[in-house]
Formats: structure tokens, C-alpha cells, sequence
């Protein structure tokens, strides 16, 4: 993607740029993904296709920026241990997955990953910046001697947050307190050093 948003200075460009932004996350809601192209974002904001492409690369960048848009913060303070945290954290994100604005458009985004290879490549980026806080804390506590120094991070990020967006978008089951809490001890417990304080 060319200029985020809060890199341009004009502010003439910040105010088009949201308004494609907003039209383009109104189209996706109302007719799917699928069914976005340029010309339709250009009508809805009123901001022409000449325009768009200087500030986009492509459709697909304007759509990442769209759902970019609405990301939540991510960050998992180092307070009361990694499990503690750990479970902090994914009892927040558990929630607004069956609840917040986003959750409701990562079937949309999905369809834009599998789309065209820009699409994929862009789905992969969005996704690997999403799974930065949780492998930052846990290597944090790797680092602390809190956790096992041989643990694979990626399997243990893909135990905790997998099985909720199993549950959210495949098996449409609700993923209580009960359920998150046991997938931190079914996935952390056995890793952690039992001489950390």
C-alpha cells in the first residue's frame, strides 16, 4: 500500500483517503467483497478513480486499508505472568470476536486473500502483523526464563487463537470464559518453568 493514512501530510489526501476507506467498508457490508471494484468506491465517496489509484496501489490494498482500519490494539502488557496475560488478552480478543465491527468482516477479507495473488499476499501481511503482540509476549516470557526456552511460538499462537476462529466462523459455537481459560492451560501450562517466580 502506497500512503497510509497517517503518513500524508496534505490533509486534503487524509480526507479522501477515509472517505474511500468508509465507502469502500459500506459496499463490503452491503453487497460482500466479491462485489467491490474501484468504480463502485469512486461513486460512494466521491472520489475520483485517478485519485484512488495515486493513493492505492490497487483494489486490494484500498480493501486491506479498509479492514486495516478497524484493527484493534494489540499490545499485551507484561503484568501478572505470561499465562495471566496470556489469558487477559485472549479473553478481550475472544470477545470482540463474536461482538466488534471487525469480527463481522474477516469473512470479506478472507474471500479478498483468496482472490488474486495480491489479495494472498496482503491477507498473509494483515495476519502476521495481527500475531505480533502474542509472539511478542510470549517470546518475552521465553526470554524471562518464564517459559520453556524450545517452545515453537507459531504453534503455540495458532493452539490459543485457532480454535476460536474455529468456533466463530465454522462450528458457530460460543467461546465462554471456561473455554478460553482452558485452551491458555491446555496450551501453556505444561511450558512453563516451574522454578519462575
Amino acid at each position: 500500500m502506497r500512503n497510509p493514512i497517517s503518513d500524508r501530510l496534505d490533509p486534503r489526501a487524509v480526507r479522501s483517503q477515509q472517505r474511500a476507506i468508509d465507502a469502500a467498508l459500506e459496499l463490503i457490508r452491503e453487497v460482500g467483497a466479491g462485489r467491490v471494484t474501484i468504480e463502485s468506491i469512486a461513486a460512494r465517496s466521491g472520489v475520483a478513480k485517478t485519485t484512488l489509484y495515486r493513493q492505492f496501489d490497487d483494489l486490494e490494498s484500498l480493501l486491506f486499508a479498509a479492514f486495516e482500519s478497524l484493527k484493534r490494539p494489540q499490545q499485551i502488557p507484561t503484568e501478572d505472568g505470561v499465562v495471566a496475560d496470556i489469558e487477559r488478552w485472549l479473553l478481550d480478543f475472544a470477545a470482540s470476536l463474536f461482538s466488534d465491527e471487525f469480527a463481522a468482516l474477516i469473512p470479506a477479507m478472507i474471500e479478498v486473500g483468496e482472490r488474486t495473488d495480491r489479495g494472498r499476499v496482503l491477507a498473509e501481511e494483515f495476519a502476521a502483523r495481527r500475531r505480533v503482540a502474542m509472539q511478542t509476549r510470549l517470546q518475552q516470557a521465553i526470554d524471562d526464563h518464564e517459559l520453556a526456552a524450545d517452545i515453537d511460538i507459531d504453534t503455540i499462537v495458532s493452539m490459543l487463537v485457532g480454535p476460536l476462529f474455529y468456533r466463530r466462523f465454522i462450528s458457530r459455537q460460543t467461546a465462554p470464559p471456561d473455554f478460553v481459560r482452558q485452551l491458555v492451560v491446555s496450551a501453556l501450562a505444561s511450558l512453563v518453568v516451574t522454578s519462575a517466580t
